[in-house]
């Protein structure tokens, strides 16, 4: 990049960069306006047609109780939560619950905001669900268990929230508190402040202007969120361009300001008191212009090890971004990611695990095919263009993932795959046979109902089946034979012997970035 041009890219990209990160809500709220308001304690009764459920994680250490009483009518809960570190697990709150056509959510009211804090997904077994942590993004599955369902002491809870009420503890979780709010957002914008210092320079700071911010807008959104947004694209950009880094540290300061005055555009604006970023009210003919030029040299990252080639597209604003994987004579193909922060990604690899990050020590990418770390080459603007120019892109080629897989006592194996959910899931394949021998079965049919789920094929059905403790288990039936009790095998620790050893894939090119 020169540096004559760069800077101006500069002042285009931080605020193209904020805009695209910053168009939702905060995590984990829900804006159903049903949620139960909390009535005098000595009205809340436990229901006695609907029972009590109780979740819990593999290990046993974390523990969900769903409660139904009557409050201000019969869609209230109570949830008593055990082993997380949270508001919702060091006292009894009141939940409603809401739902769409594919999810259950409970949700609760937490400084002035609606907050889902259990969510399942509607499905025929329904023996699994997510406890989610307000305010993070921290969710943890866990499993319904039958025998503490029986058991669990109700009433005791009950009694806790009768007491927390008279206390006025439950009214004050659930009012909000402006000066808490930005008591913690403050300490928590200062940690990420000293983050950006690290590229950008210790005399840069970070800052919130308070008096901008209604208490209408914060409660809609989650300030930290836009917030922070800025403070990472700063630094982004202090790592990549030298010139942008001198007027940031010119600058000196960096100041969120989320609400704007009629006229005024989102985006960057520099002002005595520092940099200024506002990423509400969008200008649509400002942004169909800024969205058609190219924003800065950086939209594009291509690497290399070798004649391996890694692309990396433009962000999607929120540091994600579409990538790509190949060699220029025969093409790249786009690779299964998971963006994971801090310019890192995990990516789909079939028999090992695989990462490609920015390594923030010395500045460089590294890709890590299981073990093994490859440090990769920055390819210059001018030869990126060259290259792209000629190289074609594919879609991903490897669309399948396990869905089943389990073997007899004779070490026959019986392996089931589906499409990948985000293609839609479903399309099941079964194979069978002992190691380094499965061969595809014809399917003949699939039968799903609340019992699980059968595959017939001509040689036999395979059943799959969830118990009332979430454990999966499979039989494989013959015609009139005795059915066959199978052990069930983890896909997820087994992944070389699935891809590269059952032969199930032999000689399949699964076109994912370690493989070469």
């Amino acid at each position: 990049m020169h540096s004559s041009t760069s800077m101006n890219n500069f002042l285009w990209a931080l605020p193209f960069l904020l805009i695209a990160g910053c168009g939702g809500p905060s995590q984990s709220t829900d804006r159903t306006p049903n949620v139960a308001s909390p009535n005098p304690a000595d009205q809340l009764t436990l229901r006695d047609d609907v029972k009590t459920e109780v979740y819990k994680n593999s290990s046993g250490q974390i523990q969900v109780a769903i409660i139904p009483v009557i409050n201000s009518g019969a869609n209230a809960f109570l949830l008593s939560i055990t082993g997380v570190d949270s508001v919702i697990a060091e006292h009894a709150l009141v939940h409603t619950k809401t739902a769409d056509y594919r999810w259950l959510r409970y949700v609760t009211m937490i400084d002035g905001v609606r907050r889902v804090s259990f969510l399942k997904e509607i499905r025929s077994d329904e023996t699994s669900g997510t406890l989610q942590i307000p305010g993070t993004k921290l969710h943890h599955r866990v499993y319904f268990d039958a025998s503490s369902s029986s058991s669990f002491d109700s009433q005791r809870v009950v009694e806790r929230y009768r007491e927390e009420f008279a206390a006025g503890t439950t009214q004050a979780i659930a009012s909000f508190d402006r000066a808490a709010r930005e008591k913690r957002d403050n300490e928590r914008m200062q940690v990420e402040a000293a983050r950006m210092q690290e590229d950008c320079g210790s005399s840069v700071s970070g800052a919130i202007q308070w008096d901008a911010i209604s208490d209408e807008r914060l409660l809609k959104y989650g300030v930290m969120h836009y917030c922070v947004t800025g403070l990472q694209t700063a630094a982004r950009m202090c790592r990549r361009f030298p010139d942008a880094k001198q007027q940031i540290q010119k600058a000196g300061r960096i100041v969120c300001r989320l609400e704007n005055a009629p006229g005024v555009d989102p985006g960057l604006k520099i002002t005595e008191d520092g940099i200024e970023y506002r990423p509400f009210r969008t200008n649509p003919k400002h942004m169909a212009q800024m969205a058609a030029q190219e924003l800065f040299d950086e939209k594009e990252i291509l690497l290399r090890h070798k004649d391996q080639l890694i692309l990396l597209g433009p962000e999607n604003g929120d540091g994600d971004r579409p990538i790509f994987s190949g060699r220029a004579a025969t093409g790249l193909t786009r690779q299964s990611s998971h963006f994971l922060g801090a310019d890192e990604f995990r990516l789909w690899a079939a028999d090992r695990h695989a990462l490609l990050e920015l390594d923030s020590n010395t500045k460089r990418w590294v890709l890590y095919c299981g073990d093994t770390a490859l440090p990769l080459e920055w390819v210059n603007t001018a030869t990126r263009k060259q290259i792209l120019k000629t190289t074609e892109k594919h879609k991903e080629v490897w669309t399948r993932e396990p869905y089943l897989l389990a073997r007899d006592d004779r070490g026959v194996y019986y392996y089931v795959d589906k499409l990948k959910d985000e293609l839609g899931g479903r399309h099941f394949q079964v194979f069978i046979g002992r190691r380094g021998q499965q061969k595809l079965s014809k399917l003949t049919g699939v039968v799903e109902d609340s019992q699980g789920t059968v595959f017939s094929t001509p040689s036999g059905d395979l059943r799959l089946i969830v118990d009332t403790a979430g454990r999966q288990r499979a039989t494989w039936i013959r015609g009139k034979r005795a059915p066959k009790q199978l052990t069930m095998v983890d896909s997820q620790k087994n992944r070389v012997l699935i891809y590269d050893e059952l032969g199930a894939y032999l000689d399949q090119d699964y076109g994912h970035i370690c493989e070469f």
